[in-house]
């Protein structure tokens, strides 16, 4: 049978409700859109009608705009089985990869930029629907049942807080002046409409401070997991020095070093003013993306220097460390390499604090060494002994060797280094300040 309920005049579908709902751009054709979703839908007959019934599936075709203006979109779905709770009379729908006509490419962007940079998108449905129901004299289909309703859906307002960098591997050098990342990303999604497939993105890495590019980092796809799940991304980089931003990423790396976290911006528009998307219908929103976060520095089982070794002292030695007579002490520095490629310390011109703060009136001595230390990929390593020469107060080597003994030594170092990563990135004179290294003594002297 068949009925479109001809002189009943009422709403039957009162709320429609998005939990979920997934856009995915087509990586052969640009223009083409798919939608994923699931949503809810309260469908109510009029109180004059007094019928029983369960909707077994559902055809919808319905129109998309994007606020008040024109229709941005068109999804057709055709006999969807439905899961319908008789009680509440709220029916629930699935669909997978369902293509979205595109039918105004200015609305779709506009509605794109929304959702990617502010926090709220609204989006107005429109269309005419169609269900299989279940009564008790056998099935009946219930035609032209309108849809009209207004969705607010939450943005991601430029991932304000909502994207950070966990990491950043170092995996070779490109050139003298390129260094190759590997960038581990981490995204909450606050909306219920999530990316499946957004194709290629780069973003601009650039240093918030002074607006200062310092390279690419590139996205392939990019995607968004539903809303409540994290979505985890392994991307690619290149880091640039280059005459223009050679102080900038210098400190850049400096800080990395030293354990320092660098506050950075990842922009859509690139340094070429072009836009980091492939997807046309994209383009509005990435060239208005501007991602606030950080990149952390090196600290805990990633710090450069994880620790510091003095050959065992004897009575007489800390006696005469106390009163000044030694003036060297031979150390061996426990050096990690973070990295997924070689590093070559070729040169260390420190300064050793005692404590855990950098302090010039606690100083213990200076550092200079330019015998090359090198470092395997994700290594760790015991140096040779290098000489520390006392520069200290005879009150800080009384103190140090007092906290030697009880075996609760740190020293703080501050100084420069010259480096090499991977086979030929070479820096020179960077400085670093690294805090709070254990410092132990060995029990023997080698």
């Amino acid at each position: 049978m068949k009925a479109d309920l001809n002189g009943i005049q009422a709403k039957l579908i009162r709320q429609t409700n998005v939990l979920s709902f997934g856009i995915e751009f087509d990586p052969d054709d640009v223009n083409k859109v798919y939608v994923t979703g699931l949503l809810t839908v309260l469908f109510e007959l009029p109180s004059n009608v007094n019928m029983t019934f369960k909707a077994l599936t559902t055809s919808i075709d319905l129109i998309m705009r994007f606020i008040d203006g024109p229709a941005m979109g068109k999804i057709i779905l055709t006999d969807l089985p439905v899961q319908h709770n008789q009680t509440t009379n709220e029916i629930l729908m699935s669909f997978e990869k369902q293509e979205f006509i595109v039918l105004n490419n200015t609305a779709f962007e506009q509605f794109s930029a929304n959702l990617i940079l502010t926090t709220t998108v609204s989006v107005g449905i429109e269309g005419l629907a169609s269900a299989l129901t279940q009564v008790r004299i056998g099935n009946l289909t219930l035609s032209d049942i309108p849809i009209n309703d207004t969705l607010e859906l939450a943005g991601y307002n430029q991932f304000d807080r909502l994207l950070s960098i966990e990491n950043i591997d170092i995996s070779g050098a490109i050139s003298y002046q390129a260094l190759a990342l590997q960038v581990k990303t981490r995204i909450i999604n606050p909306s219920v409409v999530n990316i499946i497939n957004g194709s290629q993105l780069l973003l601009d890495l650039c240093d918030s401070i002074t607006n200062t590019s310092l390279g690419l980092v590139n996205i392939d796809p990019f995607y968004l997991e539903p809303k409540g799940n994290d979505t985890i991304i392994d991307a690619e980089g290149i880091f640039n020095i280059t005459e223009k931003n050679s102080v900038v990423a210098t400190k850049f790396i400096s800080n990395m070093i030293s354990g320092i976290d660098s506050q950075v911006e990842l922009r859509g528009k690139l340094e070429d003013n072009s836009t980091g998307t492939t997807i046309p219908l994209l383009s509005l929103a990435i060239a208005g993306l501007r991602i606030h976060t950080r990149i952390p520095g090196l600290s805990g089982e990633k710090a450069l220097v994880r620790e510091i070794r003095t050959k065992k002292l004897t009575v007489k030695e800390i006696t005469e460390i106390t009163i000044g007579y030694i003036k060297v002490l031979p150390v061996r520095i426990r050096v990690s390499n973070p990295f997924n490629t070689s590093m070559i310390i070729r040169g260390i011109d420190m300064r050793a604090d005692d404590g855990a703060k950098i302090d010039k009136e606690a100083q213990v001595g200076v550092v200079h060494n330019n015998t090359p230390i090198n470092i395997g990929a994700h290594q760790e390593l015991l140096t040779d002994y290098v000489n520390v020469t006392f520069t200290a107060k005879l009150t800080t080597l009384f103190s140090l060797t007092v906290s030697l003994l009880s075996g609760h030594a740190h020293l703080s170092l501050s100084g420069d280094i010259n480096v090499t990563i991977g086979d030929d990135f070479v820096l020179n004179q960077i400085p670093i300040t690294i805090f709070n290294v254990t410092t132990n003594e060995e029990s023997d002297y080698q």
